[in-house]
């Protein structure tokens, strides 16, 4: 039988969890499967048949316990933030648009800003600017994370 793990003493990332629970999960169906098949043996002594009926059940309650600990990692894998590989990933993906920003009408580039749900302020006196990430699933009033960029 597989030792249970607390789920937060493990350092691993969560989609590294979340496939480890899946491997489990095959796994103890697989060995539930098996168990099945010993119980259709014709020639199987009573008191076999009991202990095959027994870890078959211990079998189920290991499965419901793994698919009900799988179900928490997807939940808290669909409300976590992303980690910083994928965001670095993703973050590659997207155009450079550099020099091109310059060329955008402020109403455009204002419109731009807003669907990326950036908070920007341009300090003209400083040559500087903040930058603020609003949550898009925030519908709070939006609090910013502050970059300042010279």
């Amino acid at each position: 039988m597989l030792a249970a793990a607390d789920p937060h003493d493990d350092p691993a990332p969560l989609r590294a969890r979340i496939s480890g629970q899946e491997g489990r999960i095959a796994e103890v169906q697989a060995r539930l499967r098996r168990q099945v098949l010993n119980l259709e043996a014709e020639d199987l002594p009573p008191q076999t048949r009991q202990r095959v009926v027994g870890r078959i059940a211990e079998l189920e309650e290991e499965l419901a316990r793994a698919q009900a600990s799988l179900k928490r990692l997807r939940g808290q894998a669909a409300t976590a933030p992303p980690d910083t590989a994928t965001v670095r990933e993703l973050l590659a993906t997207f155009p450079i648009r550099g020099a091109d920003l310059r060329d955008l009408r402020k109403d455009d580039l204002r419109d731009l800003f807003t669907s990326l749900d950036l908070l920007v302020h341009y300090d003209h006196k400083h040559h500087k600017a903040q930058i603020g990430v609003g949550d898009p699933h925030d519908h709070r009033d939006p609090v910013a994370t502050q970059v300042s960029a010279g």
